[in-house]
C-alpha cells in the first residue's frame, strides 16, 4: 500500500474502502474498514446520467454531498468504487471524474461502473439471471 498522503494520518487510509451507488433518485456511499466492516454511511440527492448535457457537474455535486457527510477526506479511503448511470456513453467524462476523485481522495484505486452492471451485481448476488 502507498503511503498516506501528506496531511492524511494513515491510521485514516488503512484500509478504507468508499462504495457509491450514484443513481438518478438518490445516492448512497458506505465506508468500510479492512475486515468489511460498514464503519460510515451517508444518503443525499441523485444526479441524472454522467452523460447528459451536465451530468458530469450533478455527479460531482451529489458525490460531494457524500463524501461530506463521511468527512472524506481527511478521512480518505485507498479504493472506491462508484456505480452511475451514463458510464457507457460518456467515457471520457467518467476518466475525467475517476481522476478528479483519485486526486481529491489521494486513493490508489478508483473504479466506475455502470448502473446497469451494479444493477445486476446488487440484484442477483453474482448468480446467474437478468434484471
Amino acid at each position: 500500500m502507498s503511503p498516506a498522503a501528506p496531511g492524511h494520518a494513515a491510521a485514516d487510509r488503512h484500509g478504507l474502502v468508499l462504495a457509491v451507488d450514484l443513481g438518478k433518485t438518490g445516492c448512497r456511499a458506505a465506508l468500510f474498514d479492512e475486515d468489511g466492516q460498514r464503519v460510515a454511511e451517508a444518503t443525499g440527492p441523485g444526479a441524472g446520467g454522467i452523460a447528459d448535457r451536465d451530468g458530469l457537474t450533478a455527479a460531482r455535486s451529489a458525490l460531494q454531498t457524500v463524501l461530506d457527510a463521511l468527512g472524506c477526506p481527511p478521512r480518505s479511503p485507498v479504493a472506491v468504487g462508484v456505480g452511475l448511470a451514463g458510464l457507457a456513453q460518456a467515457r471520457d467524462r467518467a476518466e475525467r471524474l475517476a481522476g478528479e476523485l483519485r486526486d481529491e481522495l489521494h486513493a490508489t484505486r478508483v473504479v466506475l461502473a455502470s448502473d446497469m452492471t451494479t444493477s445486476h451485481a446488487g440484484a442477483l448476488a453474482g448468480s446467474p439471471g437478468v434484471v
